[in-house]
């Protein structure tokens, strides 16, 4: 870069924000961004043919998208995020070429411009083969062929959605893969369309793009979730929802500090979201401990299940959980946050409760009340819940209703569910789906991971069907099995195996006795998140035939990873699999076994593993905290 620049009335760089020197934050900068694809094309051919002649285009291509090290000024998203922070007007090259007059008089906002001449408004020809001031060799001693030859390289097409012809697939997917978040966030879509970027989690795009105002609150939102879940249970659905959930927000009260703070409400104890999430985060807060007294109750526990009748054993365990809550309730004071004043509980905008049963943990508050609901299988199918699951489960889901509160209900399936058994509830929610996280579920890109784990489950270079599941009788898996036994039956040649990745539930010893003798079939215990998206991606499929979902969440994690699915017809996963999965009748083991079959002989496996992962796309969790946010506002202000 010219040592100089501060001479000039307006420069041009590709470089990040923290590379320029002298690097003056008063300056005003515009913020010139269009498709990535489209960079990546340009990148490609620009090295191909002027910086690196003769390198192959789709190498160019690749180490463009992966940026190792920093290259490629820092990688397109994150050259795009600091950029986005710094600059004071943001323009998307479509819809510059859309309104060239229209994108430039916002720079009026910067700087002193000329009235326009719209007769002087050049073409793009005119700008490719015309004597430019910069940027066209017209000010260096060379001759008008070599200037043409020039032109001709390097202004190639200047055509927006040039990625279409000039992408191929696997790049495509392996960009959308590293930088689809990002493209979001500015409006551009797996499929070449420019949006408006979603509402308050993109405010400050919106705001940059001259989209509109600012759709932050104008007063700051202090928020309590209850998020007892991420101490207690494993892994599951629901756990993962919360906790892709925090991580969005934080993100979010990062952004817009002025706006938005979040607190947690863990066992009672309230604590501020980022020693949670943040980087220095207090990894006991999410740890349960089980000292001796703990290992005791544990057992009595377990027990009194075994003797006592379930419906007594269920109110047993609801009069304890009284008896805790009247006990510690009265002593929790909430975080000041920094201000010079503590916040008590009752200081709170809107309360948050993430999972019905936990509403005895945070009912003594008297903001709003918002309960994302995951599923009514506690009403619908109880022959899958025990009595006292489905007894605290009502319980608390009585007490929020009685209170006024309103839901979330993750899926369509859901909220049907929520009003066939409250009718006069029906309008006192908001459909919201879940995302996925990205970071961890995506293709696995590095074979030697695949082979450790092939090595460790002794499956060597034998194809196999993943399911994975807490076992329990709702996640179908004798049906599995019994499906995937007639597949083998009648495909001999497959050598396939059944991979079975999850956690024993609640089902006796003699029946998984009976589950594990299976033939080919592989139970590997529990399996580490960065693991599964190893196992998802060498995976033939994941066979997910559910007798009954609440969302689903393996469906979508499995699509991110590029990985065919085959789920249950029931319930909320044709929302989850759309288009794209496979489905099948889950008490019939033969419709199991044909959709197998489908997916073993189907004569193109890049066309499933596309579709899976585009589908996958149509969920995001930037998505799910945006339209949250925007739900609690909306709640917050109907009670001021």
């Amino acid at each position: 870069m010219d040592p100089n620049y501060l001479e000039f009335q307006v420069v041009k760089t590709h470089l990040q924000p923290g590379h320029i020197e002298p690097s003056d934050p008063n300056i005003p900068s515009v913020y010139l961004v269009r498709d990535g694809r489209d960079s990546m094309v340009s990148i490609s051919h620009h090295r191909k043919d002027i910086v690196a002649p003769g390198s192959d285009y789709r190498q160019n291509m690749l180490d463009a998208i992966l940026a190792l090290e920093g290259s490629f000024f820092g990688g397109w998203s994150r050259n795009a995020q600091e950029w986005i922070e710094r600059a004071d007007i943001v323009i998307r090259y479509e819809d510059l070429v859309e309104d060239p007059i229209g994108q430039v008089e916002r720079l009026r906002a910067i700087m002193d411009l000329p009235e326009p001449n719209v007769d002087k408004l050049p073409t793009f020809q005119k700008l490719k083969s015309g004597e430019a001031q910069y940027g066209s060799k017209s000010r260096q001693n060379v001759d008008e062929e070599e200037r043409q030859k020039f032109a001709k390289k390097f202004f190639r097409r200047g055509k927006s959605g040039a990625w279409k012809d000039e992408m191929p697939e696997d790049m495509h997917r392996l960009f959308w893969e590293h930088h689809g978040e990002m493209m979001n966030r500015l409006g551009y879509t797996l499929e070449g369309d420019v949006v408006t970027p979603d509402g308050i989690c993109n405010s400050d795009i919106r705001v940059k793009l001259g989209l509109e105002e600012n759709v932050q609150p104008t007063e700051k939102r202090r928020i309590l979730i209850e998020a007892s879940k991420l101490k207690h249970g494993s892994n599951d659905g629901v756990r993962r929802y919360v906790m892709d959930l925090l991580s969005e927000f934080y993100q979010i009260q990062k952004n817009y500090p002025d706006q938005w703070s979040f607190d947690l409400s863990i066992d009672m104890e309230i604590t501020s979201l980022e020693s949670v999430i943040g980087p220095a985060a207090d990894a006991s807060k999410l740890s349960s401990y089980e000292g001796p007294k703990e290992k005791v109750f544990n057992v009595a526990k377990r027990i009194l299940a075994a003797l006592l009748p379930e419906r007594w054993y269920a109110s047993m365990i609801l009069w304890a959980k009284n008896k805790f809550r009247q006990n510690h309730a009265v002593t929790i004071e909430a975080p000041s946050h920094g201000n010079a004043e503590d916040k008590s509980v009752s200081g709170y905008d809107l309360i948050h409760v993430t999972l019905p049963q936990n509403y005895w943990l945070i009912e003594q508050h008297d903001a709003p009340y918002v309960c994302t609901i995951h599923d009514m299988t506690h009403k619908s199918h109880p022959e899958y819940h025990v009595a006292h699951n489905r007894e605290i489960c009502e319980n608390g889901l009585q007490k929020l209703i009685e209170r006024d509160s309103r839901f979330i209900f993750i899926s369509e399936s859901t909220k049907r569910e929520f009003a066939h058994f409250h009718p006069d509830q029906k309008d006192r929610g908001s459909l919201i789906y879940e995302g996925v996280n990205r970071s961890v579920f995506k293709r696995n890109i590095f074979p030697e991971k695949a082979r450790i784990l092939r090595s460790l489950y002794r499956i060597e270079d034998r194809p196999f069907f993943l399911t994975l599941s807490t076992i329990e009788p709702r996640k179908n898996l004798a049906n599995i099995i019994a499906g995937f036994q007639r597949f083998k039956s009648e495909n001999p040649e497959s050598n396939a195996v059944l991979l079975c990745a999850g956690n024993k539930g609640w089902i006796n010893r003699k029946e998984f006795k009976d589950l594990s003798s299976q033939k080919d079939v592989v139970f590997t215990g529990f399996v580490e998140e960065e693991m599964m998206s190893v196992l998802f991606s060498e995976a033939m499929a994941l066979c997910y035939v559910s007798h009954f979902e609440g969302f689903g969440l393996p469906i979508l994690e499995a699509m991110a990873c590029g990985t065919p699915v085959i789920c249950g017809d029931n319930s909320s996963q044709p929302e989850v699999g759309g288009d794209a999965a496979l489905y099948a009748d889950a008490n019939d083991p033969e419709a199991i076994a044909s959709q197998m079959k489908a997916v073993y002989s189907h004569p193109n496996r890049e066309e499933l593993e596309r579709e899976a992962y585009f589908q996958s796309w149509k969920f995001s969790n930037r998505k799910m905290a945006c339209e949250t946010l925007t739900y609690f506002e909306e709640l917050i202000r109907a009670v001021r």
